[in-house]
């Protein structure tokens, strides 16, 4: 009767502690549902509808999904018939890394309009990451295209380099690293001076990839050998659907990497000067984003 007594005391202890383990379970679930929200909540919303481009991201969170990271990628109309792209990557990880990267996204929204160029822009960013403690040391890689010309503008603080891969004639067939532009994260730039920028001109059907650094970096590969594997990876992607190749690049350079840092990967085409601007048809960013874990 005793041992009855104790195996049902035992079993009911079992049952409690199984009980509470769901309902953990159930709550990280739940806790993770709104990280992820939150995080895609402040990624890039609906790009400006125009032919004469196209572009197509992926994201993808680190394994710790409960915490939201700083990654973040932007498509804003900047313009006088020009376009602006950013990618861009706050330091630190949790609910203070992504709000100053929604801020410091929406600093870029509100100072892509005024024209003044990507290097005026990262300058002018350096101001927001004084009042911003934790934007601090964050990398943004902005360009800025003409859509009239394919002159592309651009320039990069502290962040990878971006990816050309041309359509066709001189350097088709393989993805040239842009490390014009250069200059330090924000908030590291001397004071009083002024970062610089690159020019590339686009020909019709070329492409550009902006990139966070957790698509690259691996503790058993250096970065220049790390950039290099993802040039020709975004060269053989060239030929497929913009859609299809951000996700391909994606797919290649993560299929066996058990990565904790979020993935920022975002691809721009000029299609060229001569498809209408504003003419008809599908808007050329969320039908072609890739979804998270795509």
């Amino acid at each position: 009767m005793a041992s009855a007594c104790v195996a049902g005391t035992v079993a009911g202890i079992v049952a409690a502690w199984a009980g509470v383990a769901l309902e953990r379970a159930r709550l990280h679930e739940h806790t993770a549902d709104v990280a992820r929200h939150l995080q895609r909540s402040l990624l890039a919303g609906e790009p400006p509808r125009d032919e004469r481009y196209a572009v197509a991201a992926v994201y993808r969170p680190g394994v710790e999904t409960l915490e939201v990271g700083g990654d973040f990628y932007d498509v804003v109309d900047a313009g006088g018939g020009a376009l602006a792209v950013v990618v861009g990557d706050v330091v630190g990880r949790g609910l203070e890394a992504a709000a100053a990267m929604g801020q410091l996204r929406s600093a870029v929204r509100a100072l892509a309009p005024l024209r003044a160029g990507p290097a005026q822009l990262l300058t002018r960013l350096d101001a927001f990451a004084d009042q911003v403690e934790a934007a601090g040391m964050a990398t943004v890689a902005h360009a800025e295209l003409d859509l009239a010309t394919g002159a592309l503008r651009y320039a990069c603080a502290g962040h990878l380099p971006p990816v050309l891969v041309r359509a066709r004639g001189r350097g088709e067939g393989r993805g040239e690293l842009l490390w014009g532009g250069r200059s330090t994260p924000l908030g590291a730039y001397a004071p009083g001076r002024s970062r610089g920028d690159a020019l590339v001109h686009l020909r019709p059907g070329d492409r550009l990839l902006l990139c966070t650094d957790g698509l690259v970096e691996r503790r058993d590969r250096e970065l220049d050998a790390g950039l290099e594997v993802l040039a020709a990876v975004a060269a053989r992607a060239g030929r497929l659907p913009l859609g299809e190749a951000v996700a391909a690049v994606a797919e290649e350079l993560l299929r066996d990497e058990d990565h904790h840092d979020d993935v920022c990967v975002l691809l721009l085409e000029w299609r060229g000067a001569g498809v209408a601007a504003g003419a008809a048809g599908p808007a050329p960013g969320p039908a072609q984003r890739c979804p998270a874990g795509a």
